[in-house]
């Protein structure tokens, strides 16, 4: 029930407009808008009657569109002016209790946010688990900026962790199973704490990674198939090696993860800059 009234904006207890089929098809056509361009409420709304309108698209009653066009301010996809010319952004959402039910239901137009990209911020904050409210009230910005870079400095930590890990070291028949060349995840560090800001070469390293990982389950393979003829104590040596290889392996993955929202995340902050 609850899903059908929110037009399948809600997922769980957040929400998400972008998985709502309704929402979507508006933050698309806001998206399309060339610069300075709006979205007027007649383009939107058809007269159904004397008193009320219709969205032309989806045939929903005006009077429960607000929901949808709100949800699109809140995650940062669109902003509403009002026919009295003030305007509903994603700062400015504690106002809307204050604002006449009938100014929601015919608005004047939408438009694009004049702002920072909060879309692509909010989302950058859903993955890393940290609370997007704290992008919409420009009084809560620094706090949610000290958020991040606490979660960003975390993933370095456990990046770090991981490499200290995996340098132990782990043979295959006498040989290293994994390139010390490969573990450089003491670089990727220094380069989201530096001013390099060099994204480029994270990104070489993340590459080093996957084939790494591929070339240890190959490894692996010829490990298992060895181990299925071998003799007792053989069997048992080499059972060990699997586990810490397969132990080696999750490590790296987790690093991986760690290492691609780091990437990401600095890549948004660069956009924004530019």
């Amino acid at each position: 029930m609850i899903r059908t009234v929110s037009f399948g904006i809600l997922d769980g207890d957040k929400i998400r407009p972008e998985g709502s089929k309704y929402a979507s098809y508006y933050i698309d056509l806001v998206k399309a808008l060339p610069p300075q361009g709006v979205l007027n409420y007649s383009d939107l709304f058809e007269d159904q009657g004397l008193y009320w309108q219709i969205d032309k698209k989806f045939r929903i009653w005006h009077i429960f569109t607000p929901i949808i066009f709100l949800s699109m301010v809140y995650a940062g996809y669109g902003v509403i002016t009002l026919k009295n010319g003030e305007t509903i952004t994603a700062s400015s959402l504690d106002r809307v209790p204050k604002i006449s039910a009938l100014d929601l239901y015919e608005f004047k137009y939408l438009s694009k946010p004049a702002q920072i990209q909060m879309a692509e911020l909010k989302k950058l904050f859903d993955v890393l688990d940290l609370n997007p409210a704290l992008l919409d009230n420009p009084n809560d910005r620094e706090k949610g900026v000290e958020d991040l870079l606490k979660k960003a400095q975390e993933l370095c930590n456990s990046a770090v962790l991981t490499e200290r890990k995996l340098t132990d070291g782990f043979e295959l028949w006498g040989e290293p199973l994994v390139n010390a060349q490969v573990l450089q995840m003491v670089s990727v560090q220094e380069i989201f704490l530096n001013e390099e800001k060099d994204t480029e070469y994270s990104t070489t390293v993340y590459e080093q990674y996957v084939n790494s990982i591929m070339e240890i389950e190959k490894n692996l393979v010829e490990l298992r198939l060895k181990a299925d003829v071998a003799g007792k104590e053989e069997k048992k040596e080499l059972k060990e090696k699997i586990k810490n290889a397969e132990e080696s392996v999750d490590a790296m993955k987790i690093a991986m993860k760690s290492m691609n929202k780091l990437i990401g995340s600095y890549k948004v902050g660069l956009g924004q800059a530019e």
